[in-house]
């Protein structure tokens, strides 16, 4: 730039000054065209970049969710026991290790009138006080223990699959009426001792322990029952019943065991 200003300055005079000037000129051109170089290959410090070290550098992490996206929560992953014996259901009347599902449950559940139903409900492990409370928020209450890993329970007819409780089950499902008879019983052979005339039969007749015993005494008057005795603490009375009425009770819900009479004590010829 200096050169050019100083080339169109150079005066009208005679060749030879003429020359002289235009030398300087061009001479000027370059000098300027040298330190316009210079200043680009050479930034100042004010823009100079610095890259920090490696353990100051600032690294994103992948978010772990994108609540934008998210419908309902995935259900936890169940654990599995390795030895089948732990989930083997042990009845006197059957043994059996049940699939891990609740589906046909909860299809089975909706047939049935009642509002709450006893049921067999087997766990993945046996429940803390923490998994108690959540089954019982869902209105699930844990009765008498069946090995393995499984209850009798009462639970609402109205459950949903959803119930945050159902993490918990493995599987649930109807009890049968052989599951509340022993052998002897459901196969017809009484003892002579629990024998009664008219075709009948002395029973102890076992109710859940959810079951208000006076409800359960109502129940039995249907099948034609007549009450000897009922004991609160147990939840139990004992009745004498027509003997073909017995698998008839053993299909209501509200009964738990039903098994004849104790023979009466025998006494030896040393005794008193």
């Amino acid at each position: 730039m200096i050169g050019k200003i100083m080339y169109k300055q150079i005066p009208k005079g005679r060749y030879h000054d003429r020359l002289v000037w235009r030398l300087i000129a061009l001479a000027a051109v370059l000098v300027g065209n040298f330190v316009g170089c210079q200043q680009i290959s050479s930034p100042t410090p004010s823009v100079l970049i610095t890259i920090p070290p490696t353990s100051a550098l600032i690294t994103l992490e992948r978010p772990t969710s994108f609540p934008q996206n998210q419908t309902s929560p995935t259900r936890p992953l169940r654990p599995m026991a390795s030895d089948t014996d732990a989930f083997k259901i042990k009845f006197r009347s059957r043994q059996f290790v049940p699939e891990a599902e609740i589906r046909s449950g909860l299809d089975w559940l909706r047939t049935v009138p009642y509002r709450h139903v006893h049921v067999i409900l087997q766990l993945y492990e046996p429940p803390d006080s923490a998994a108690r409370t959540l089954l019982e928020q869902s209105g699930i209450l844990l009765l008498n223990y069946i090995p393995s890993n499984t209850w009798f329970a009462s639970i609402p007819n109205s459950l949903q699959i959803d119930a945050p409780a159902l993490t918990l089950v493995r599987w649930f499902g109807p009890i049968l009426p052989e599951d509340k008879l022993p052998a002897e019983l459901l196969s017809g052979s009484i003892g002579s001792w629990a024998l009664r005339e008219g075709n009948k039969v002395a029973l102890e007749v076992t109710f859940f322990e959810d079951v208000d015993l006076e409800y359960g005494r109502q129940l039995l008057l249907k099948y034609d029952a007549v009450v000897i005795s009922m004991t609160a603490l147990s939840n139990k009375m004992t009745i004498e019943i027509p003997k073909d009425a017995i698998l008839s009770i053993a299909t209501e819900d509200i009964v738990r065991w039903i098994d004849v009479v104790p023979p009466p004590p025998t006494t030896n010829s040393e005794g008193g």
